[in-house]
């Protein structure tokens, strides 16, 4: 009778382990469904709000192709009409300046001179000493 009374209250034991882990499990198992509403709404904004940045990024990256296509047409255009107008290497001798007009627009020393004030200007303009002595006695 021992023995027998001793199996059930290991079993009655076990029962109770059970039910306790399946009303922890089920606890659980709740807060991750209340999270998983509150959780679900805000993915669905993000998702929105990925899929509008991509359509924004597709537009956005097929105007740049444009502006590309645009500016590389231009560019060949320039490039084109700069060819055009080049001259040819022996009009480019002719167009040259020679070293002797060159001499010619550089400023000669004898002017960079003349636009120097002379020192006999700046001893005209400084009083005198004389002038000095004579002014001393008056005050």
């Amino acid at each position: 009778m021992t023995r027998r009374k001793a199996e059930e209250e290991r079993g009655e034991k076990v029962n109770r382990f059970q039910g306790i882990k399946i009303r922890v499990t089920a606890d659980v198992l709740q807060e991750y469904r209340d999270e998983l509403l509150k959780v679900r709404p805000r993915l669905e904004k993000v998702q929105a709000e990925i899929q509008a940045i991509e359509a924004e990024v597709a537009v956005l990256l097929s105007q740049e192709t444009e502006k590309k296509a645009q500016q590389d047409d231009c560019d060949n255009g320039k490039v084109e009409e700069a060819k055009a107008e080049a001259p040819k290497p022996e009009e480019a001798k002719a167009e040259a300046p020679k070293p002797e007009e060159a001499k010619a627009e550089a400023p000669k020393p004898e002017e960079a001179k003349a636009e120097a004030p002379k020192p006999e200007e700046a001893k005209a303009e400084a009083p005198k000493p004389e002038e000095a002595k004579a002014e001393a006695p008056k005050a």
